[in-house]
């Protein structure tokens, strides 16, 4: 016996007493004699703050399997279910792929943009002979030949 889950209870109040159902869902997959033991609830009686307990009466049963008939012949598996295609999970899984490589490529661009936005200094290429009189110019500015 294997419990698979249990259930919310169902709370019922009826002249001011409180009812609680617990339902359970249980699996077995061969015949026996089952008895589920005693559960103990847990209560507060009404002006009292002691916690107080009671146990379920134990629940026995007998489980039964599937009456088989041996006269009949095999039975054949029963074939797969097709499930058909929908092109609208497919269309949005497209969009979604298209909306990210989009938002991929824009902050690429964007990145790239940012970093280039100070233009390279150029490179005043001048001759040797220019240089040397630019040179000249400024010895002859500074008149070093008068101040001795």
């Amino acid at each position: 016996m294997t419990l698979i889950r249990t259930e919310k209870p169902l709370e019922a109040e009826k002249n001011g007493e409180v009812t609680a159902t617990y339902q359970y869902i249980l699996s077995c997959y061969d015949s026996a004699g089952v008895t589920i033991p005693p559960i103990p609830i847990f209560y507060r009686a009404a002006g009292d703050t002691s916690l107080r307990y009671a146990p379920t009466n134990p629940v026995s049963f007998t489980v039964k399997t599937v009456a088989v008939n041996m006269k009949e012949g095999i039975k054949d598996v029963k074939s797969p279910i097709k499930i058909p295609f929908d092109w609208r999970w497919l269309l949005l899984w497209i969009l979604a792929a298209l909306l990210a490589g989009g938002l991929a490529f824009y902050f690429y661009r964007r990145y790239r943009k940012s970093k280039g936005t100070e233009p390279a200094a150029q490179v005043v290429r001048i001759s040797p002979h220019e240089a040397a009189l630019k040179a000249l110019n400024e010895l002859n500015e500074k008149q070093l030949w008068q101040k001795g």
